[in-house]
């Protein structure tokens, strides 16, 4: 009662051994690429909003430059990081932030904060 195995067909050990140890290669290189896609999509996102806060923040120190009368300071020759205008009777001032808050830029209304631009890498995208 004994089976010969000399006409079956199929796949040795060693074979699938070998199959395997390239299946496993192929996929831990589509891993590698899957991975490095990911981190560029989330810097390319963390980019794009910062970029979109400097763009904000110009924007709003835009249509506070236009409002004004009259600028009084930086005098020309100076490398002051504050802009003083005047807008009506009403004394503004514009400038970034310093310390803990480096990465905003103010705009002071009448000696009072009106708004701060929160910006995020701001040096990344060439604001400060």
């Amino acid at each position: 009662m004994g089976y010969k195995m000399n006409n079956e067909r199929g796949f040795t050990l060693v074979e699938l051994i070998i199959g395997m140890a390239i299946i496993s290669i192929v996929l831990a290189g589509v891993l590698v690429v899957l991975e490095s896609s990911v981190k560029t999509n989330q810097y390319v996102t963390q980019q794009t909003i910062n970029t979109q806060d400097s763009r904000n923040a110009l924007n709003s120190i835009v249509d506070e430059i236009r409002l004004a009368n009259a600028i009084s300071k930086p005098a020309l020759g100076t490398s002051d990081n504050i802009l003083v205008y005047t807008v009506g009777s009403e004394t503004r001032k514009i400038y970034v932030g310093t310390d803990t808050a480096a990465n905003t830029v103010v705009i002071e209304k009448d000696g009072a904060v009106n708004q701060r631009l929160a910006l995020k890498n701001a040096q990344s995208v060439g604001l400060l």
